[in-house]
Formats: C-alpha cells, sequence, structure tokens
C-alpha cells in the first residue's frame, strides 16, 4: 500500500497542488519557518538584530495565499511571474507548480541575500520545479531591470518601511513597463506610499484590499 501523505502544518487547506513531492517540501519550509519565529520570541528581548532578519524566517506567505496564488496563474494561463523577495522558495514554489500545469513559464525571483537563494535553489530542486525559475541575487532595482517579455503576474513582498518610497513600490514602478494589460499584482505588506499609488485612478491600476493583500490589475 502507498504511503499516505500527512501534512499536518497545511492541514485545512485543500491541497490544491495534489503533489506530496510539493507538499511536503512546503510543510517543512513553513515548519522552520515557525521554529525560528518560536527561537526568536523565546530570546532574550533588546538584542540587536540584523535588518535582513527582522520578520523574516524563512516563508513569505500563507498557505492560503500560496493557494490563491496557484489559483491566478492557472486562470489567466500565466507564463511569467516576478516574485519579490524569494526568502526560502515558498512563492516561487506555488507559482513554478502553476506554470508547470499551464504547460510552460518562468518565475523570475529576486532577493539580495545568498542565504536566501542557496535555500530556494534547494526547496525547489527537491520540490522538482527549479526547471521553472530563474533565481536572482541582488537588489531588485537592478536584477529586475530587464524582463524577457510580459509579466503576468507579480508578487511583491517588500517588507513595510518607515521611509518613502518604499521597496514594494520602487519594484513596482520599475517593472511596470513589463506588465501586460491585465496582468496580476499581489502586495502583502500594505505599504501606504503603495497603496496610494496603486489606489490612484491615474496609475493604470484597478485595486481591490483582500485577506490576501492588496491585489491590483492592470486596466
Amino acid at each position: 500500500m502507498a504511503r499516505r501523505l500527512i501534512n499536518h502544518i497545511l492541514a485545512g487547506t485543500s491541497h490544491i497542488l495534489r503533489d506530496p513531492r510539493i507538499e511536503l517540501v512546503l510543510e517543512r519550509i513553513y515548519s522552520d519557518a515557525q521554529r525560528a519565529a518560536d527561537d526568536a520570541r523565546a530570546a532574550p528581548s533588546g538584542l540587536p538584530r540584523a535588518a535582513d532578519e527582522l520578520g523574516d524566517f524563512g516563508y513569505s506567505l500563507r498557505p492560503g495565499q500560496g493557494e490563491f496564488l496557484y489559483l491566478m496563474c492557472r486562470s489567466i494561463g500565466a507564463r511569467r511571474v516576478v516574485d519579490f523577495s524569494t526568502s526560502a522558495g515558498a512563492t516561487a514554489i506555488y507559482c513554478a507548480a502553476a506554470l508547470r500545469d499551464n504547460g510552460a513559464g518562468t518565475v523570475i525571483s529576486s532577493d539580495h541575500r545568498k542565504d536566501r537563494r542557496s535555500a530556494a535553489r534547494h526547496n525547489l530542486t527537491e520540490a522538482g520545479l527549479i526547471d521553472y525559475v530563474d533565481l536572482r541575487l541582488g537588489n531588485p532595482l537592478d536584477t529586475l531591470r530587464s524582463l524577457p517579455g510580459p509579466v503576468d503576474l507579480a508578487y511583491l513582498d517588500g517588507w513595510p518601511e518607515l521611509g518613502a518610497p518604499s521597496l514594494a513600490l520602487s519594484v513596482l514602478e520599475l517593472i511596470r513597463p513589463g506588465l501586460r494589460p491585465g496582468a496580476l499584482v499581489l502586495n502583502d505588506s500594505h505599504e501606504p506610499d503603495y497603496l496610494d499609488h496603486v489606489r490612484d485612478p491615474t496609475s493604470g491600476f484597478r485595486t481591490s484590499v483582500l485577506d490576501f493583500g492588496v491585489l491590483s490589475v492592470v486596466a
């Protein structure tokens, strides 16, 4: 009898990927992220931490958000996706699975941290999806400057910042010429200047704030 897949962390989600290999990788990523978050909460308060470590434990989106992205990529027949930032590769995994199921495509994923790109490459390889992802190392304002054609969907998780312009807005403005009409853009961090921009009637976006994040469609 075949071994039955049991997901503890992802229990309650719909398992729309229907791929035990991918789901086990996602569960491990999420388990590691929860363990790191628990360790951070248990650590003595007041200890300095690098800015790169604040709030980022390697899982850049919730399982429900990932499944939403998968469905969006499938429904629009996506062939090219932009993902910032890569983190441990969870977002790229959901999008790459959709592109695989669509028949072809590439997720262009950027992160400036070598350890994150290494972790993402390992996770994507283990999930059998590395051939669908172009991992780029460096500042996204440099690595995403050149895109090989129209973008169907972008996921921008730049983390909330005190200053303006936020990184999420800067990346959006950079890739805006490459977004095809009808392209979807999902932002998770709700940066105030980003919200102001995509809600502006002259921006060229139609936007709604959902439980999953800020969803914009190129008009």
